[in-house]
C-alpha cells in the first residue's frame, strides 16, 4: 500500500506511514499505485506539497492539562455542592427535630393542662358531692332531731312475758339521764336517747353503722309488722351512753364506763298499757318492758 500523506510505498498492514507519520488507521489494505504527479505548464496551478510532519495527528500537552484542570474544578465544584447539599440536609433534619420536639413538648403541656383541668373538674365534684351530702346530713339531723322524745319522769319495767313485772327496770330521771336498776339493788348510772318512728329508723342505722342495720330494711320490717299485728303501733329505738355501774349502796363498782348499748325494736298498744318489744345490740335477744303510764 501506499502513504495517502506523502505517496510513499508502504507495508499493507502498516498502521502509520515511517516516512510522514501520518495515520493509516482505517484505510483500505487494497494496494495503491502511487498516484504520478502531471505535468502541467509553467501557467499551470501549483500542486500542493505535502511535507513530514509526526506530530500532525498527535494531540497537544496543552490540550490534556486543560482537559485535567477543567476535570479538578468540576470535581471541586461537585464536592462544594456536596457538601451544601449535606449542610442543606442537616438544618433540614435539625428543623424536623426541633419541630417534632417542640410539638412533643406541644402535646406534653397539653396533656399536663388536660389533667390539671380535671383534677380541678374531680375537686369540684368532690366539693359538689360533699356540699350535697352535706345539706343531706342536715337534712337527716333535721330529721331525726324531730324524732327525740323527752322520757323524763317515766318508768319501763322488765317482763319476761310482756305481762309479768319483775325487779328490774329503766327510770328517766330527766331528759337525758337515767338509771337501770337491776334485781339485786345495783343500778348503772348514765345518758340516753329514745327515738320513735321514721326518726328513729334513720339515727338507727347513723349512730350504729357497725351493726350494718339499715334505713331501708328497718322501714321494710316496720312496715311487714303492722300489717301482720293491728295493735303494732311504731318503731322504737333506746340507747344508753356513759353508763357507770354502782352497787346497791351507791358505791362504784368501776371506773370504766360501761359500753354503748342499744335496744330496737316495736312497740305494741295493750288497751291498758304499753309493750316494748326489743332486741338488745349487744346480745341480740328479746326483751320486753312495760310502760303503765300510758302516754308519752
Amino acid at each position: 500500500m501506499f502513504c495517502k500523506f506523502c505517496g510513499k510505498n508502504l507495508p499493507d498492514d502498516a498502521n502509520f506511514c515511517n516516512y510522514c507519520g501520518g495515520d493509516l488507521r482505517g484505510v483500505s489494505q487494497t494496494v495503491h499505485k502511487p498516484v504520478q504527479p502531471t505535468r502541467v505548464s509553467q501557467a499551470a496551478e501549483p500542486q500542493p506539497v505535502y511535507n513530514y510532519n509526526p506530530s500532525a495527528n498527535k494531540p497537544k500537552n496543552g490540550k490534556g492539562v486543560l482537559i485535567a484542570l477543567l476535570a479538578l474544578v468540576l470535581v471541586f465544584v461537585a464536592g462544594i455542592g456536596g457538601f451544601y447539599a449535606y449542610e442543606k440536609y442537616n438544618d433540614s433534619k435539625e428543623e424536623v427535630d426541633s419541630r417534632t420536639e417542640t410539638s412533643k413538648n406541644t402535646d406534653s403541656k397539653k396533656k399536663d393542662i388536660n389533667k390539671e383541668k380535671e383534677k380541678e373538674n374531680n375537686t369540684k365534684d368532690v366539693k359538689t358531692e360533699n356540699k350535697k351530702r352535706e345539706k343531706l346530713d342536715v337534712k337527716e339531723a333535721e330529721k331525726i332531731a324531730k324524732g327525740y322524745m323527752d322520757m323524763s319522769g317515766k318508768t319501763l319495767y322488765f317482763s319476761h312475758d310482756a305481762e309479768t313485772i319483775a325487779d328490774s327496770y329503766w327510770e328517766f330521771t330527766s331528759d337525758k339521764e337515767c338509771r337501770l336498776y337491776n334485781s339485786d339493788g345495783s343500778y348503772y348510772e348514765g345518758q340516753y336517747v329514745v327515738m320513735e318512728g321514721d326518726a328513729g329508723m334513720r339515727y338507727t342505722e347513723k349512730a350504729f353503722p357497725d351493726y350494718g342495720i339499715t334505713y331501708s330494711e328497718l322501714k321494710s320490717a316496720v312496715e311487714t309488722n303492722k300489717d301482720t299485728y293491728t295493735n303494732s303501733m311504731d318503731y322504737v329505738v333506746i340507747s344508753f351512753n356513759d353508763l357507770v355501774e354502782y352497787s346497791a349502796l351507791d358505791d362504784v363498782v368501776s371506773d370504766e364506763d360501761y359500753p354503748t348499748s342499744f335496744f330496737y325494736g316495736m312497740k305494741y298498744d295493750m288497751d291498758s298499757y304499753y309493750v316494748y318489744e326489743l332486741t338488745g345490740s349487744n346480745t341480740a335477744e328479746t326483751y320486753y318492758f312495760i310502760d303503765y303510764d300510758y302516754a308519752f
